[in-house]
């Protein structure tokens, strides 16, 4: 027992004295977030949405930077050792996305207050009374291009069993869903994926920072639930709202395509998974050694 704490101190240690660079980083971008938001409300009186101004290229740029990085990066290290030294950038990333992600959830519930809304059922409003709520729709948007570096992680480090298509083609459609709420409709029950995707992502990257330091996370095994139960609700949702009329229809549409496809690849990883932890424990019952990589894991949320 004292061997493993004393392990934990010094790992925390060492994290803690390298810390410094990659948090200057993590602050800087939060200061271009804040610089963003007064560029947004010059345009709050614009008939279309302050954020109707988002720019069409960004989404274009980073899926082909993404997906071109990680095609050339995975080629590169081919013949390479795994890149070192990632844990205090990894630990800051993990520690960022806990924060950035509580802080979503906070400020989705006051502002869904302020505005008088209901927890569902909103008509998209456009004008200057969303403003605030469509911010961190905005930045709960934003945030899909800083959790591309799931992606560069795990190319860095050689583990490019984990970058599989569902890994990358969720990253890229997730781009490119929440570009079309925040670029067309950001306003009424837009924030309600993003509120409960936040929730997820605050047990997920709670989970990653905890073990980076060695501790036990008591919720591990409920993440790939968890994150099954999301889609459900997000789906039904989507439905519910085309249906009604409550949210834009083409909108409602892309939705219902993100919660299906990814209902489906997360539920075929899923009973993969378990299928093959159901023969590794029949193989060593039988006295063959289990499957290397047989048991569950969770793997990235939308």
């Amino acid at each position: 027992m004292k061997a493993a704490a004393g392990k934990v101190q010094q790992e925390a240690e060492r994290l803690t004295a390298g810390l410094w660079l990659p948090m200057m980083l993590a602050a800087g971008y939060l200061l271009v977030l804040s610089a963003n938001r007064a560029s947004f409300y010059e345009n709050i009186n614009n008939e279309k949405g302050a954020y109707s101004t988002s720019w069409f290229s960004l989404p274009c740029v980073m899926t082909a930077v993404y997906l071109g990085g990680v095609f050339g990066l995975t080629k590169y290290f081919e013949g390479r050792k795994p890149m070192q030294g990632l844990k205090d950038y990894m630990f800051t990333y993990n520690l960022y996305q806990v924060i950035i992600n509580v802080w979503c959830i906070a400020a989705f519930v006051v502002e869904v207050r302020r505005a008088g809304m209901s927890a569902v059922g909103n008509k998209v409003d456009l004008g200057p009374n969303s403003f605030r709520l469509g911010f961190v729709t905005w930045v709960h948007y934003n945030n899909k291009y800083v959790e591309l570096l799931d992606t560069l992680w795990m190319v860095l480090r050689k583990k490019t069993q984990q970058v599989s298509f569902l890994h990358v083609y969720h990253h890229v459609l997730l781009i490119w869903a929440w570009f079309c709420v925040v670029k067309f409709c950001n306003g009424g029950d837009a924030y309600f994926g993003g509120m409960l995707n936040s929730i997820i992502h605050v047990m997920m990257y709670s989970y990653y920072t905890m073990a980076l330091l060695g501790w036990s996370c008591p919720w591990k095994r409920y993440l790939t639930q968890a994150q099954l139960v999301q889609f459900c609700i997000c789906l039904a949702h989507a439905t519910w709202a085309a249906a009604t009329g409550v949210y834009p229809f083409h909108i409602c549409l892309v939705e219902i395509w993100v919660m299906v496809s990814m209902l489906y690849l997360f539920t075929k990883f899923y009973n993969s998974a378990y299928k093959g932890a159901a023969k590794g424990a029949a193989a060593s019952s039988n006295g063959a050694a289990a499957p290397s990589g047989a048991k569950p894991k969770s793997i990235k949320a939308n």
